[in-house]
């Protein structure tokens, strides 16, 4: 059963023919560039934006952390946190932990904190609440690296028994969180997959005997740089079909750790 699905998204060129299905229960990290369509993804899949074209369905209730997180700037936050707490599903064994861990200033307003303290508050009031599908927009926008150990903490808690989706520019927490990775790129969906499909679809290896066969691999090679007599590649090799060919022409092939934050990079480029 799908949690989230598109069909044919489009917004203007912020988004462009983008059809997807996520399965209930998952944890999907919506990674890509900055300007690649993130934010608007999740604009139109929490029903804040209407798209162009096509159309979106959500599991709900929904949980939706937007970029910036938009409010009354005049607000203290006290009282921001006492509205939200009026809402279906608050949740306070889950909220209070959580704002006191984050120490925000109760009685600062809104337009008075910083980047990382609107995160937190943001953070604070959306999986304080029970939902069915939480959208989470940059939840680690501003963070101090033990501030983002706790969010991580508190995203993977929620999705033990809900549908997660967060756009963020942390290849790292990405693959430590999110068993499902969606892939944008100037408003296109590149691919959409569980996170294991990437590791089997792209291979960096280093090459060395006839290094030059490399060359004859077209499409299959994303990336190749020189490293001495040797060659580093980024392979686009799902059936091993570059690989066997590097090997018929007598190359040696050895395999190489593959960050996703490099792939991600070389995919972007």
């Amino acid at each position: 059963m799908s949690a989230v699905s598109a069909r044919g998204l489009t917004l203007g060129r912020s988004l462009v023919d983008v059809s997807f299905d996520l399965p209930l229960g998952s944890c999907t990290a919506v990674l890509g560039p900055n300007g690649a369509g993130k934010s608007t993804l999740l604009g139109l899949l929490s029903g804040v934006l209407l798209p162009d074209q096509g159309a979106a369905s959500v599991l709900g209730p929904v949980s939706y952390l937007p970029e910036g997180l938009p409010l009354d700037s005049l607000l203290r936050v006290r009282d921001v946190v006492s509205l939200v707490k009026r809402l279906p599903g608050w949740e306070p064994r889950v909220a209070d932990p959580l704002l006191t861990a984050f120490e925000l200033p109760m009685r600062k307003r809104v337009n008075a904190l910083s980047q990382g303290q609107r995160v937190r508050l943001g953070v604070a009031l959306v999986l304080g609440r029970r939902a069915r599908t939480y959208l989470l927009d940059d939840p680690f926008l501003g963070l101090d690296p033990m501030v983002q150990v706790i969010v991580e903490r508190a995203i993977a808690d929620r999705a033990a028994d809900a549908t997660m989706v967060v756009a963020c520019q942390h290849a790292a927490a990405a693959e430590r969180l999110c068993d499902h990775l969606l892939f944008l790129r100037k408003g296109g969906l590149q691919w959409c997959a569980p996170v294991d499909a990437w590791r089997e679809r792209f291979r960096r290896v280093r090459i060395s005997g006839n290094v030059d066969a490399v060359h004859e691999l077209g499409e299959l090679a994303l990336l190749v740089e020189r490293r001495g007599s040797r060659l580093e590649a980024l392979l686009d090799d799902p059936a091993g079909v570059a690989e066997a060919r590097l090997r018929v022409a007598g190359a040696v092939v050895e395999s190489l750790p593959l960050p996703l934050d490099e792939l991600l990079m070389a995919v972007a480029a």
